[in-house]
């Protein structure tokens, strides 16, 4: 019987060179594609809460300031930014009109750092709201923001 004696040799043929190479084109390929996509627009929303409030009556009304900025980087200084909707934490989608009539209320921002004051109608008071939106017509994002404070003095 004869023993096993493991080769010595360590050059790579160029069959297994050229295996080996037909396995990496792909994951370039695939790692260089990520970027691109890790890249997406994004938009960073502020709620000035000295200029918004929420009025603690039924139908519950919310005057929100708020100023699209571009602190994560993925807008442009000209980027059209759409809010399609906002809903409280409580679930309910904010409307034009305080008797859940006029539609969903909604916004256009034009330009990284322009504000508006929206006044839209909930059926309740939340801690929080969850805005979504897309930038130049890209993808639906969301982001989630504190509600203002409900004040008594807040004539929505």
């Amino acid at each position: 019987m004869t023993d096993f004696i493991p080769s010595t040799d360590t050059t790579i043929s160029r069959r297994t060179l050229a295996k080996g190479a037909a396995w990496a084109v792909p994951a370039i390929a695939i790692a260089s594609a990520l970027p691109a996509t890790a890249a997406s627009k994004c938009a960073d929303f502020t709620l000035d809460s000295a200029k918004s409030c929420k009025d603690p009556g039924k139908p519950f009304g919310y005057k929100l300031y708020i100023c699209f900025t571009n602190g994560c980087g993925g807008a442009q200084s000209n980027s059209v930014v759409q809010i399609t909707s906002i809903v409280n934490g409580s679930g309910g989608t904010l409307t034009k009109g305080p008797d859940q009539t006029g539609g969903t209320l909604t916004a256009t921002f034009t330009g990284v750092g322009s504000c508006q004051l929206l006044t839209g109608y909930g059926t309740s008071s939340a801690q929080f709201l969850t805005i979504t939106y897309s930038i130049d017509g890209a993808p639906a994002q969301t982001v989630t923001l504190d509600a203002p404070p409900t004040t008594s003095h807040c004539i929505v």
